[in-house]
C-alpha cells in the first residue's frame, strides 16, 4: 500500500505544488533474474513546497517493495576515496570511543575506522545485515527507531548516506535527538543532490532518495533539534560530510531558506535536457555502423529508457558490479555483461550518462579498449 504526503516532510507546511509525474516508472533500482513480465511500476509523482523550495515524493512505496533485492552500489574508485576520506573525517570529529553506525551494511566502513582507532567501540544497527566475524563490531538487526536504546549508549552517532533514504527523516532525527545526551555528535555523509541535480545526474530524486536534500535542509533539520555544527566538508562533487554536537536546550523554531524558484526551474530544465538528450541519443545509435552498448546497470540507464531510449541496437549494459552480471536490469529487457566483452571489439560505441561516476567509467572503458566510441 502506498504512503501518501500531504504536507512538507521537513516543515510541515501545507503548501505543496504538482512538479512532475514520470507515469509507470521501474519500482525497483537495481537487477532481476525474474521474468520481465512480474516487474511492477508505479508513479513516481514528484510535488515541491512553496515556502521551501524542497522537492519531495508525494507517494512513497513500501519499503520492502524498494530493497526487494541487494543492490548496494559504493563501488569503484570515487567510492573507496569516499570511504577513505569519510573515515579519517569521522576519526578528527569523534569525541569518545563509542560509535553507534546506522545502516552499516557490509561492515565495510567500520573495518575502516576501527583500522585507524583500534580502542573503538564499533556497533551498528541494520535492517539488511551481512554475517561478519570483526570481534570488534557489535550487530544490531533492525532499524535504527526500534533500537533507540543504542543511541543512549554511544556518544557518536555514525551514518553514510543514509539520511537521504529516510522516509521520515525529521521524525527519526528527532527520537535520536532525545536519546543523545548533550556534548554527543551525529558525523554523517550524505550525497550533494544540490550539484546532482545542478548538472543534472538523474539519481538525484527517485523511489529511494524520496526527497531534495540539500544543505539549506540539513541545517534546518539540526538546529531546530538543538545541534550545533562542528564541521562540513565537500566531498568532490560527490558527498558532503558533517559533524553536528547536541547542545542543551528545548528544541528551536528557525526559518529554512525558500529556494522554490530555484529548485523548480532547475528540476524541469533537467527534463527538458534528457528530451533532447534522448533524441540525440537515439539518432546517433541509429546511424552507428558498429556495435552498440549502455554503461550501468541502475537508475541511469533507467531513466534514458524511460524517457524513449530505443534499446533494439543496445547489445546489452556494460557493468562490472559481479551480482549483476547475467540478469536483467528491471523494468528492461536489457541485459548485464562485464565490460571485458568489448577488449577486442573494432569501435565499439557506449553511451555513458552516470552522473558523478561518468569520469571513472570513461577511463575505465578506455583501458580495456582504447578505440572504444564514447557518447
Amino acid at each position: 500500500m502506498n504512503i501518501s504526503r500531504s504536507k512538507c516532510l521537513i516543515t510541515g507546511s501545507q503548501d505543496l505544488e504538482e512538479l512532475h509525474n514520470y507515469s509507470s516508472f521501474p519500482v525497483f533500482i537495481g537487477c532481476t533474474d525474474q521474468d520481465r513480465s512480474k516487474d511492477k511500476f508505479a508513479d513516481l509523482k514528484l510535488s515541491i513546497s512553496k515556502s521551501s523550495g524542497i522537492i519531495q515524493l508525494s507517494e512513497l512505496l513500501p519499503l520492502e517493495l524498494i530493497y526487494s533485492e541487494y543492490h548496494s552500489e559504493a563501488l569503484g574508485s570515487v567510492w573507496k576515496e569516499h570511504h577513505l576520506e569519510f573515515s579519517l573525517f569521522v576519526k578528527n570529529n569523534i569525541n569518545e570511543l563509542s560509535v553507534l553506525e546506522i545502516g552499516g551494511s557490509n561492515c565495510e566502513f567500520a573495518e575502516l575506522c576501527i583500522n585507524l582507532n583500534k580502542k573503538l567501540c564499533w556497533s551498528i544497527v541494520e535492517p539488511n545485515l551481512f554475517k561478519n566475524s570483526h570481534k570488534d563490531i557489535s550487530l544490531y538487526n533492525g532499524f535504527i527507531e526500534e533500537r533507540l536504546d543504542l543511541v543512549s549508549s554511544s556518544r557518536n552517532v555514525v551514518h553514510s548516506h543514509v539520511l537521504e533514504h529516510l522516509y521520515n527523516p525529521m521524525d527519526v532525527l528527532k527520537k535520536i535527538s532525545c536519546n543523545q545526551l548533550s556534548g554527543s555528535r551525529m558525523i554523517f555523509s550524505i550525497p550533494n543532490l544540490f550539484n546532482y541535480l545542478k548538472h543534472k545526474f538523474v539519481n538525484t530524486i527517485n523511489f529511494e532518495h524520496t526527497y531534495f536534500l540539500t544543505e539549506e535542509v540539513v541545517i534546518y533539520m539540526f538546529e531546530s533539534l538543538s545541534y550545533k555544527l562542528v564541521e562540513k566538508r565537500y566531498f568532490e562533487n560527490h558527498s558532503i560530510f558533517y559533524c553536528f554536537e547536541k547542545i542543551d536546550g528545548t528544541h528551536k523554531d528557525i526559518s529554512i531558506t525558500n529556494n522554490y524558484k530555484i529548485n523548480k526551474k532547475a528540476y524541469l530544465e533537467m527534463i527538458t535536457h534528457y528530451t533532447v538528450e534522448v533524441d540525440l541519443l537515439n539518432n546517433a545509435i541509429h546511424n552507428y555502423n558498429g556495435e552498440v552498448f549502455i554503461f550501468g546497470a541502475h537508475i541511469f540507464t533507467q531513466y534514458l529508457t524511460y524517457m524513449g531510449l530505443d534499446t533494439k541496437r543496445i547489445k546489452c549494459i556494460l557493468d562490472k558490479y559481479k551480482i549483476k552480471l547475467g540478469k536483467r536490469l528491471y523494468g528492461n529487457s536489457l541485459f548485464v555483461s562485464n565490460p571485458d566483452i568489448i577488449q577486442d571489439l573494432k569501435n565499439p560505441l557506449v553511451i555513458v550518462r552516470a552522473g558523478q561516476y561518468q569520469s571513472e567509467i570513461i577511463n575505465q572503458l578506455k583501458k580495456i579498449n582504447s578505440s572504444v566510441v564514447i557518447i
